[in-house]
């Protein structure tokens, strides 16, 4: 598993940039309603070091050309697989980000 990137417009203005600068701790998450009824959601959560990247050429021309890059420690998730909709979690070793 590598680095997870995130990009944006005027990112270095951000509050975000700005307190991974201060404190690199990070955790990213990403949740779904698949359905109200019956009531039905996924998600994940990334949780690691992050960077703050600056002079990085963005793939998309709207985007700056700073960026967020997150070294995953933990991985947790819910809803994703049919069959065990219960939490689910993951270590990252170092060596698999490096």
């Amino acid at each position: 598993m590598g680095t997870f990137d995130i990009g944006g417009r005027n990112l270095a203005e951000s509050r975000k940039f700005k307190n991974i600068l201060a404190n690199p701790q990070v955790a990213f998450v990403i949740d779904d309603l698949v359905t109200p009824r019956p009531w039905t959601v996924r998600g994940i959560e990334i949780r690691g070091r992050a960077e703050a990247i600056h002079g990085h050429n963005p793939s998309d021309p709207h985007f700056s050309s700073e960026l967020i890059r997150i070294h995953p420690r933990r991985i947790l998730t819910w809803g994703l697989e049919r069959e065990n909709s219960g939490m689910q979690r993951r270590t990252v070793s170092a060596e698999a980000v490096s």
